[in-house]
């Protein structure tokens, strides 16, 4: 659950899109096991994006954006707190393997226009 901020706007040179959100729903913990409880609970992440699109959500910086922090909703959730962390942490090695598998067309195209993440194989 990440906020990638700097996305170009198309056509629009030196314009920002906003924030792009990207949410790795099927993240797994070392035994192989899913950490995120399950489709039900999507509402919770999308509630907290549109509640940070509303200035009303706190977000933790990561090298590749923000991830939520207290304000995520997760009363009545059963997800154990190492399991939260590990959804919300960000593995420099982790994150640039499962960038490689984010297709081209998702990626822009044009080197100067990046956001942070996509400007060099370490960003960090």
């Amino acid at each position: 659950m990440t906020a990638v901020t700097g996305w170009p706007m198309a056509g629009s040179p030196g314009k920002l899109a906003g924030e792009t959100y990207y949410v790795n729903w099927f993240r797994k913990d070392g035994a192989g096991r899913y950490l995120w409880p399950g489709f039900g609970d999507n509402s919770r992440v999308l509630k907290w994006i549109v509640e940070r699109l509303n200035g009303q959500a706190d977000a933790i910086p990561t090298p590749i954006g923000g991830v939520p922090g207290r304000s995520l909703d997760n009363a009545g959730l059963s997800l154990s707190h190492r399991d939260l962390g590990i959804l919300l942490s960000v593995d420099r090695d982790e994150w640039q393997r499962e960038a490689a598998l984010i297709p081209p067309t998702s990626k822009p195209s044009a080197p100067g226009c990046r956001p942070r993440c996509y400007r060099s194989a370490t960003p960090w």
